[in-house]
């Protein structure tokens, strides 16, 4: 819920200010603001659990927003070549994990962390209430279809921040989805149960990244 209000926010914000701008003929230099943006969605995904992620964007793009307004003379946009080499070597030593899939309790809290690589899990056993699932730079893929559900439903908190997430239910789980998007997208990629045994809530945020659900 913050996430989504939050993003909200940020959308109002920004509408506002080019609309005085175009109301006015006021020169706004809006495009030295635009990292504001990122940052925006790095406190979002801290706030969501997402530290490490989240305290890497927000880093980052306060840099490149200070360089924009002045603050400092580093040209931060001379770094954008060794940022893209960091990032490329850290997806490719990263990618070793996919290959592998561990399997976790189903009645401890899920929590999954894939920043710079790769993660897949598979959720296996009786007890499952939901957890965590975030994935910055990277992308992370949970099997739910050996967990079975306490009670009715189970949450599951989702955030996206240029990565993408998968989540495999059931065929007979219902998925309910919460979830706020900005510059991204979330699918469903399944039918709906006609009787289902048990609801999946996918809460969270996605910021230029996909979550997927499928079975």
């Amino acid at each position: 819920m913050f996430g989504r209000k939050y993003a909200g926010a940020v959308l109002v914000l920004l509408g506002t200010v080019f609309l005085v701008g175009s109301l006015t003929g006021v020169d706004l230099s809006l495009w030295k603001w635009w990292p504001a943006l990122l940052i925006s969605a790095g406190i979002v995904s801290i706030s969501k659990g997402n530290w490490k992620g989240g305290l890497i964007v927000v880093g980052l793009f306060s840099a490149i927003l200070l360089s924009n307004l002045g603050v400092w003379s580093i040209d931060v946009s001379a770094l954008w070549p060794v940022l893209l080499i960091a990032l490329g070597l850290a997806i490719f030593f990263g990618s070793k994990q996919s290959s592998r899939r561990d399997t976790v309790d189903a009645s401890q809290k899920l929590k999954v962390d894939s920043l710079f690589s790769e993660s897949n899990q598979q959720a296996d056993g009786d007890g499952f209430t939901g957890g965590t699932v975030s994935a910055t730079f990277g992308s992370a893929e949970v099997d739910l279809r050996s967990a079975v559900v306490v009670g009715s439903s189970a949450t599951v908190d989702a955030s996206v921040m240029f990565g993408s997430v998968t989540l495999r239910v059931p065929p007979d789980w219902a998925v309910d989805i919460q979830s706020s998007v900005m510059f991204g997208s979330i699918e469903t990629k399944r039918p709906e149960p006609a009787e289902p045994k048990a609801r999946l809530v996918v809460t969270g945020s996605c910021w230029f990244g996909e979550i997927q659900v499928t079975s």
